[in-house]
């Protein structure tokens, strides 16, 4: 019952703290004076209420910033705002909080908001054409370069005329809009409406009539100074239709990449430039990308009107071409034109015939193309054609492998004979199969089928009427694929004892010699040989498992001395010389008079030994804590009895690697696990249980029964019990006492474990309540 009212408590507390915070919230967006906030405290739902707020009264967002401060908001405030507002643009990808299609802007006025260009939706092959207004800065205009001279004089254009030569002058005149420019003292040129070259002999022409000795002695040059601007409106199937402000030297396609370019339902090659109510030039994008033709690529006039009409046909091609993707195709085009648009096909492309999948009103079905159609074949709307790739096999091959000198593969001439094919591929190695090889073959029924033959007598065209055809593989087999690979074995007293590939005739002396020749100390008068029994008697129990063979041989191993020949898998042992040792040496550190390194001089040296000739010990040695450590281990060792009884049971033999390390005496005495306070304890001459006690005793939780010490040999020594009595184990210096714990029962939870779940679940039902208030 109590869990349960706590719960209720801690729910009702988090629904007053949420109402509470909603009010806050309420507050922030709608209060006039703005002085009080703290931009860095609100959340990023509270800074969209705030632009929502502002927008919902009419407030264009370009005017945020005058309006916030106008209501109080500080300098510094406004900052921080328009850097949150923009850091929220960034991360939703969007320009309107409410991530609407139309959104209210000032006087009520609905506009459209356009995304950026989108490539063709669920198609994986790109759409021809769109790759042009996906790319940065293509057709940006470049306003410094010259003008071209069939560039078309309008009203707003300045003309700049430089006479130089006899005569000297320097005129700017503007074109009016009625289309003339005025030359000082001579009148009014009509050039609107020409082209700037048109526009220069006009003005020549004046000038000559003027008595200016134009073309003898006296130069005219004309050029724009500055361009005009031209109002160009794009619609249709666009992706941001609208009047654009272009300059007069731009072009069509400067205009579509402004515009974004056509939609995925645009048309890429019937692009309609209207210019005076009627279509002046219809654009082919098309002949831009495959011919590089610009003549319908026009400069624009003011007014003049771009539309992008729907697409009629559109197919696909994919597989062996160079370019797939999908293509438009005007009237009058074939499927050759398509796989002109696609770069052509590819050098492994089928070309006998091409799979269409077309569309009919009520199901696809599939039509295939012959090669010679292909020119004439007109493509259909949401055809798609694959184009497949030739077959991996040969028409004319056929493979001749094994012991043949050239294996690989040759072309099946007509009438071609198996002793020609063998001849061709360079005649039979000598390590041929003389008695058997085989044609494999895969009949009519698409079965294998095996063709045996005579390799020696083939070779000399006994088997010339045996007809050769495609894919024939022929083997000719090696004696060395028939048989085992041999080795032998030779270890012992040689340099680099392992297994070596057996040749015949092979004698001991060889295989020593592969092996880098003797060690030092071999032995050569005893030199066994272990060969394989080929014939024992599985029903004897005695029977032999190797023949041994025992010979000496010559340490030079000369040629003369070498006669035992080996047979395949004999294993060779090399015997040491009997009485020949190698050094071993031991190691003694810590506190003794001379430590170092030792060679053992008998078998039988032990630890006494080699203490005695190490000078004995210093006067800081702790002989009790003395160890030998040999390979991995650490042997605790009794060394004060080892002395004492040299040569005993207890005086170990030493061994090669062997290391004695007698440390300084040790001080102190640790106490670990169970006690109050674990520390190290100075060590003085008292009974286990007031070591405890000097730790603060044992804890709840404590083994008494089975604490024990590691004394510093290593030796473990645990507590024991007499009948009623614990016998506690001898503290000597560097020794370790640990008070093991006792294994944990399952508790049941506490009240924190409680408060803990219960805190949980309130924040659940926060979670659930704000959920249903949306």
């Amino acid at each position: 019952m109590k869990f349960k009212l706590l719960v209720h408590v801690l729910v009702l507390a988090l629904i007053v703290i949420l109402i509470n915070g909603q009010h806050s919230y309420a507050q922030v967006v709608n209060q006039e004076n703005l002085s009080s906030i703290k931009v860095d405290a609100l959340s990023d739902d509270q800074i969209r209420a705030i632009i929502e707020q502002i927008r919902s009264e009419g407030i264009a967002d370009d005017q945020l910033e005058k309006v916030v401060l106008s209501r109080g908001l500080p300098q510094e405030e406004v900052a921080k705002l328009k850097t949150r507002i923009s850091a929220l643009k960034e991360k939703e990808g969007e320009l309107d909080v409410d991530n609407k299609d139309i959104v209210n802007t000032v006087k009520g006025r609905k506009e459209f908001k356009f995304e950026k260009p989108k490539s063709i939706e669920k198609e994986t092959l790109p759409l021809y054409g769109s790759q042009i207004f996906a790319s940065p800065n293509l057709f940006d205009i470049n306003t410094n370069r010259p003008t071209p001279s069939n560039y078309i004089v309008g009203p707003g254009d300045q003309l700049q005329i430089n006479v130089y030569g006899k005569s000297l002058v320097d005129w700017r005149v503007s074109v009016t809009p009625e289309g003339f420019v005025m030359l000082p003292g001579m009148g009014k040129v009509y050039v609107g409406g020409k082209r700037l070259q048109q526009a220069t002999n006009l003005i020549k022409d004046r000038l000559r009539a003027n008595n200016y000795a134009i073309g003898n002695g006296t130069f005219v040059d004309v050029s724009l100074t500055n361009i005009r601007t031209i109002q160009v409106t794009i619609i249709g199937e666009v992706e941001k239709p609208g009047t654009y402000p272009m300059t007069s030297v731009q072009t069509v396609l400067n205009a579509l990449y402004a515009s974004g370019g056509p939609t995925q339902n645009g048309s890429f090659r019937e692009i309609e430039v209207i210019r005076n109510g009627r279509v002046h030039k219809v654009l082919d994008i098309y002949d831009i990308l495959q011919r590089a033709d610009i003549e319908n690529n026009i400069y624009l006039q003011d007014d003049d009107i771009i539309r992008i009409p729907v697409y009629q046909v559109r197919v696909a091609i994919e597989g062996e071409i160079k370019r797939p993707g999908i293509y438009e195709v005007k009237k009058g085009e074939t499927l050759q034109d398509v796989i002109n648009f696609g770069g052509g096909l590819t050098d492994s492309a089928y070309t006998t015939r091409i799979k269409a999948v077309q569309l009919t009103d009520t199901e696809k079905k599939v039509k295939d193309i012959v090669n010679q159609d292909i020119k004439t074949y007109i493509p259909q709307k949401g055809d798609k054609y694959i184009i497949d790739q030739i077959l991996d096999r040969f028409e004319n091959r056929v493979t001749i492998n094994g012991a043949v000198y050239r294996p690989g593969q040759f072309e099946l001439t007509s009438g071609l004979k198996l002793s020609e094919l063998i001849r061709q591929a360079d005649g039979l190695k000598q390590d041929a199969f003389a008695e058997r090889g085989y044609v494999t073959r895969l009949n009519e029924k698409n079965e294998t089928q095996i063709i045996q033959f005579q390799v020696k007598n083939a070779a000399q065209g006994e088997y010339d009427t045996l007809q050769l055809k495609r894919e024939d593989i022929i083997t000719i087999p090696s004696i060395f694929d028939l048989r085992e690979t041999y080795n032998v074995t030779v270890n012992g007293s040689v340099r680099k004892g392992g297994n070596f590939p057996f040749s015949e005739g092979m004698t001991v002396e060889d295989l020593i010699l592969m092996a880098g020749g003797l060690s030092e100390g071999a032995n050569t008068q005893r030199v066994e040989i272990a060969r394989r029994i080929k014939d024992s008697d599985r029903q004897a129990k005695d029977a032999k498992l190797a023949e041994i063979i025992t010979l000496s041989i010559d340490r030079n191993l000369t040629l003369e001395s070498s006669k035992y020949k080996l047979e395949p898998y004999d294993i060779v042992s090399v015997f040491s010389v009997s009485g020949y040792e190698v050094q071993r040496s031991v190691q003694i550190q810590g506190e003794v008079m001379n430590p170092g390194y030792f060679t053992l001089s008998r078998k039988d040296e032990r630890v006494s030994d080699i203490v005695k000739r190490a000078g004995g010990f210093s006067a800081y040695a702790y002989t009790k804590a003395a160890t030998l450590q040999r390979g991995a281990e650490n042997i605790g060792i009794d060394l004060p009895t080892i002395m004492q009884n040299p040569r005993s049971k207890w005086d170990l033999l030493m061994q090669s690697g062997d290391i004695i390390v007698i440390p300084m005496i040790s001080q102190l005495v640790k106490v670990s696990g169970e006690v109050l306070r674990p520390k190290n304890v100075v060590f003085d001459k008292r009974s286990f249980k007031s070591y405890i006690i000097n730790s603060g005793g044992f804890t709840q939780n404590a083994i008494k029964r089975k604490s024990y010490v590691i004394h510093a040999n290593g030796e473990v020594k645990a507590t024991r019990r007499f009948l009623f009595w614990k016998i506690y184990p001898e503290i000597e210096p560097g020794t370790q006492v640990y008070v093991p714990r006792k294994r944990e029962k399952k508790e049941t939870m506490s009240a924190q474990s409680w408060i803990g779940l219960g805190t949980s679940m309130a924040s659940l039902a926060a979670i659930i309540f704000a959920i249903v208030r949306r």
